[in-house]
């Protein structure tokens, strides 16, 4: 077949246009076809046709499972991650209306992990001397900006991982901003809910009474506290209304941790 030649979609027979050609392992895909594919699949050259209908068919299945999805919490500024309390599920979709994106509908046995990261992409700020060179200063001076960055590792067929910039365009520049805080909560919280929806209770956490169950819940879910971590965490600068978990170093708003689940107390108690 020459390079000229007419090619034809392997998926649904339509003839495909010039340039418009997705290349399989063993066939081609036409451009309609392929946007049906999940936004997370990104071995499409190294699938064969048959690989690629089993997708499509998952793709028509989750479009229908999406009716009984019902957000109990939205994170996110641009890329927003959707929760669904109630049945344990979740998407991702920077869609205004989700629903039509038919994005993957991702359940609670399918997240292995959730990881948080705060990258600072910083940039150096240089000063011009009188003979106009760009000089640094000294100590060198940085303008930051900070990113909060969640990725899930995912157990599907056709990917692996979802990630997340939660805050894409809302920046916070310094640390002991109000937005920096925020933002750091936020994270915080998402990963919480999702790391609770994968924790069982033993019949014995139960019959210890609710204060032992969250006791039990956060050696499941939150890494310990290393000295130096706790001495950076009390040099947080706390907004006002807030109040800062002695358990675990959180930063909260409501009468609970959204890490730990233990109430909230007071220094004087």
């Amino acid at each position: 077949m020459g390079l000229f030649d007419k090619k034809y979609c392997d998926i649904c027979g339509e003839k495909i246009g010039f340039l418009g050609n997705r290349k399989l392992e063993d066939g081609n895909l036409c451009k309609n076809c392929a946007r049906k594919l999940s936004p997370f699949f990104h071995e499409r050259r190294s699938s064969t046709v048959e690989e690629i209908r089993a997708q499509l068919a998952y793709r028509e299945a989750n479009a229908e499972a999406l009716k009984d999805f019902h957000p109990t919490n939205i994170f996110g500024s641009d890329e927003k991650i959707y929760l669904d309390g109630e049945a344990k599920k979740m998407i991702v979709t920077s869609a205004g209306d989700w629903a039509s994106d038919n994005p993957d509908l991702i359940s609670a046995e399918q997240i292995i992990a959730v990881e948080t990261h705060i990258e600072d992409d910083k940039e150096e700020i240089f000063y011009t001397d009188r003979e106009g060179n760009e000089k640094s200063y000294d100590p060198p001076r940085y303008r930051h900006a900070y990113a909060f960055h969640v990725t899930f590792k995912i157990d599907s067929p056709w990917f692996d991982e979802i990630s997340v910039d939660l805050n894409n365009g809302e920046r916070p520049e310094r640390e002991d901003d109000d937005l920096y805080l925020e933002w750091q909560m936020r994270m915080q919280e998402l990963a919480s809910l999702i790391r609770r929806w994968n924790y069982t209770p033993r019949p014995e956490d139960m019959l210890l009474g609710p204060d032992a169950y969250v006791l039990e819940q956060r050696k499941h879910q939150i890494s310990p506290i290393h000295p130096e971590q706790m001495a950076a965490a009390e040099q947080v600068v706390i907004p006002e209304g807030s109040w800062q978990c002695f358990h675990c170093r959180q930063i909260n708003q409501g009468k609970f941790c959204t890490e730990c689940g233990q109430p909230r107390v007071t220094e004087e108690a």
